[in-house]
C-alpha cells in the first residue's frame, strides 16, 4: 500500500529498469553541478539530474517546471511518457 502511495499503482514496474551506478558523477560534484546550478537557478541536486541527461544524452523525465525549462535551455531533450 505504501508503494502504490509513493510509486503509483504500478511499482513491479521499477524493478525491471536496468540501474547503474555513474562513476563519472564524482568528477563533475563541485564545478560543473554547481555553474549549472547556478546557471539556472537550481539547486545543485537537480543540476545533477539536468548534467547526466546532457552527458549521457538521455531524455529527462521530470514535473518540477524549472528543471523543465532549464532542459529546454540547453537543448535536452523531455520525456513525456505515455498517454493513457
Amino acid at each position: 500500500m505504501a508503494g502504490q502511495a509513493r510509486w503509483g499503482p504500478h511499482p513491479q514496474r521499477l524493478g525491471g529498469l536496468p540501474a547503474r551506478i555513474d562513476h563519472e558523477a564524482a568528477v563533475f560534484a563541485f564545478g560543473r553541478l554547481s555553474d549549472l546550478a547556478t546557471k539556472h537557478g537550481l539547486s545543485v541536486y537537480d543540476a545533477a539530474y539536468l548534467e547526466l541527461a546532457q552527458r549521457r544524452k538521455l531524455a529527462l523525465a521530470c514535473k518540477d517546471e524549472k528543471l523543465r525549462q532549464a532542459a529546454r535551455r540547453s537543448g535536452v531533450r523531455l520525456w513525456l511518457g505515455k498517454r493513457t
